[in-house]
């Protein structure tokens, strides 16, 4: 799993996994972990609540379907004391909404926002896609502290039938 001193590790969703096939050609050995059987050169099938060690990492899988039926955010642990968790959200949270409901309802982007990543640590780094006109990929690092009140406020005040 390890060349060089460098990990050889590809977390993917299946959307943007086009150049997974090409890359395991040029990393023999290389790993790619994915929630979705329709990754190209998935070696390993994740789901929700899987850990995973990348490198010195601990990595926990969260199940976020809605963009994708197989869409994974991935929750990184701190690797020492003091340092911040991160979660990688790739097509299920920007910074500026949601990702498209390609292969999902509503119901399940909510459960995805609110119910997984809304209750990760306040300490939690979001790890965001931004996406340009031409498709790079730049990633953004936002405190969610930042964006918990907004997702908080948002919520519907539930009370029962009069």
């Amino acid at each position: 799993m390890r060349n060089e001193g460098r990990s050889k590790y590809d977390l993917s969703s299946r959307d943007h996994a086009g150049g997974n096939a090409e890359m395991a050609k040029l990393v023999p050995n290389l790993s790619v972990f994915g929630g979705d059987d329709r990754i190209d050169a998935l070696t390993k099938k994740v789901a929700h609540g899987d850990r995973l060690k990348v490198g010195g990492l601990d990595v926990e899988c969260l199940f976020t379907p809605c963009h994708t039926q197989g869409h994974i955010c991935y929750y990184v642990k701190p690797a020492a004391e003091g340092e911040s968790p991160a979660v990688f959200t790739g097509d299920t949270l920007f910074l500026a909404g949601c990702g498209r409901f390609f292969e999902g309802t509503a119901e399940e982007m909510h459960e995805a926002l609110v119910e997984k990543l809304a209750k990760l640590p306040d300490e939690t780094v979001l790890a965001f896609n931004l996406k340009s006109q031409q498709h790079n990929t730049l990633i953004l690092l936002v405190s969610a502290r930042l964006l918990r009140p907004r997702v908080q406020r948002r919520q519907p005040e539930i009370r029962p039938p009069r």
